[in-house]
């Protein structure tokens, strides 16, 4: 899609300025309040049996790779960009239109608070990129969301 769209790495936000880094490592631990606040809302049961390098190194790097960077490079790299450019001037409406599209698809969870919650944090993200033009902080942050959501709060909360 990128390619096709004669995108470049700006466009897409794949960008990471010296200046940036601290930022966007505070940025990339929003991912842990995050990812407690959506598993209190969502209740997800365990996916794994004990927390273990073993046992979590496959589901983190599927999870910073698939959630985190892939649907963040789509979602606020690709079609923000586009929706936004679509948009202009008015860009606020192309953030709101990728971030609807971004909760909608959160639908499935069968919990309108988690839609609303999604939304939210899909917002975050939206500016985030906006004013930063990267989307390295938000790609890790929604990979930790998750990892705390699925991996950790399941098994570290039972206890």
């Amino acid at each position: 899609m990128i390619f096709y769209q004669h995108l470049n790495e700006k466009d897409v936000g794949l960008v990471l300025k010296l200046r940036q880094i601290p930022s966007q490592l505070a940025i990339s631990f929003t991912g842990v309040p995050f990812g407690v606040v959506e598993y209190l809302i969502l209740e997800p049961g365990p996916l794994l049996e004990e927390l273990s390098f073993r046992s979590l190194f496959a589901p983190v790097v599927i999870f910073m790779v698939c959630t985190g960077f892939i649907e963040e490079l789509l979602f606020r790299g690709i079609i923000q960009h586009n929706a936004t450019k679509y948009f202009s001037p008015a860009r606020h409406t192309g953030i709101l239109f990728t971030t609807t599209i971004f909760a909608v698809m959160h639908i499935g969870n069968l919990s309108p608070l988690d839609v609303v919650f999604v939304f939210l944090i899909g917002c975050f993200y939206a500016y985030i990129k906006e004013f930063t033009g990267s989307i390295i902080g938000v790609s890790i942050s929604h990979g930790v969301t998750n990892v705390v959501l699925f991996l950790l709060m399941p098994l570290l909360w039972r206890v």
